[in-house]
């Protein structure tokens, strides 16, 4: 099971998540109630899901629990919204978005939930962390500049990098395995593509150009391909294909997904 950030909705039994590995409807724990956005997360090891939950006391927290809704575990308990967690590919971190500070911030954790982290300190709009592989650098969105534009932090001090530079829309970033890499989906909703860049900001170049949507993307476990969503849009209705495209050269192709 990749990292997969998983598109969420709420249905009758639980929370439906679909990522491009995988689909699993999730029993809502009693007295826990996921949002509309509860950026549900596969661990590493597809054992566990990480999630931002609404608790008895209104807030919204991150949340660790087992894939059957049991040995749930309330990692974050701070004033404001804790939300967006994501895994590093060792599942020791999670990195994830917050507001306890007055802005919307981005955080690393561990993931009993001690050392809290702050990672950015600016006055614009951070989103949609991704941690690289050892959990040293976040990737994330910023709207420091005006603009949503991808940058890449340590984790452990020291100044963040812009990597794009677009008078559009970049946001989802994802770190490759050895953290060289970042992908990251580009375009207006409903028009994306995905694009990848060096994490020196170098070796821009787009991966996709399928008419619809191409988002959520996640390297493969041995970095040596990209998986997403294809996003086909029919009157109202719409459908997600898991697609993969390799690195190393060569048209991407549709897969066929996998039940948890």
């Amino acid at each position: 099971m990749g990292r997969a950030r998983l598109l969420v909705a709420g249905t009758a039994l639980g929370a439906l998540a679909l990522s491009a590995t995988a689909v699993a409807i999730l029993p809502v724990p009693p007295k826990l109630r996921f949002g509309e956005d509860a950026a549900i997360a596969f661990s590493p090891d597809g054992t566990r899901v990480a999630f931002a939950g609404l608790g008895n006391d209104d807030n919204v927290d991150v949340y660790v629990m087992s894939l059957s809704g049991r040995d749930i575990v309330r990692l974050t308990d701070a004033p404001g919204t804790d939300m967006e967690p994501a895994w590093s590919a060792d599942g020791g971190h999670l990195a994830f978005v917050s507001t306890r500070d007055g802005n919307q911030e981005i955080y690393v954790m561990a993931i009993d939930g001690s050392d809290q982290t702050r990672i950015t300190a600016d006055g614009g709009f951070d989103d949609d962390p991704s941690l690289s592989g050892d959990g040293s650098e976040v990737a994330y969105v910023s709207m420091r500049d005006g603009n949503p534009e991808v940058y890449l932090a340590p984790t452990h001090g020291g100044p963040a990098r812009r990597l794009t530079v677009f008078a559009g829309v970049d946001t989802s970033p994802s770190v490759s395995p050895d953290g060289r890499l970042v992908v990251f989906q580009r375009g207006p909703a409903g028009s994306q593509d995905i694009w990848l860049v060096h994490a020196d900001g170098t070796g821009l170049r787009r991966l996709t150009r399928a008419s619809g949507a191409d988002v959520g993307a996640r390297f493969s476990s041995s970095g040596s391909s990209v998986r997403y969503l294809h996003v086909r849009r029919r009157g109202v209705v719409s459908t997600y294909e898991p697609w993969v495209v390799p690195l190393s050269g060569g048209p991407a192709r549709r897969v066929r997904a996998s039940r948890v």
